[in-house]
């Protein structure tokens, strides 16, 4: 990150955990974090997981793993 040019794009791929029922959103945390470093938010695209395949017999507190994904997209501001 530190070496994108000014006005530069930058694209993170996020996907938000579930622990103990509770989602925790990971692209706002980052979206949040980054724009403190002077990066602007420029859009969310979001990736609805449909069809999946997990492990049988998964024994974890989200069996069913992440609902969606997301792809964060910031511009870095001029400086």
């Amino acid at each position: 990150m530190d070496r994108l040019e000014p006005d530069g794009i930058a694209a993170i791929f996020v996907g938000n955990a579930t622990f103990s029922g509770i989602e925790f959103p990971f692209h706002q945390i980052f979206r949040e974090h980054l724009e403190t470093k002077g990066y602007v938010f420029d859009r969310l695209l979001i990736d609805k997981i449909k069809g999946r395949r997990l492990f049988r017999g998964r024994q974890n507190l989200s069996p069913n793993g992440i609902a969606s994904e997301y792809l964060l997209v910031l511009r870095k501001h001029d400086s």
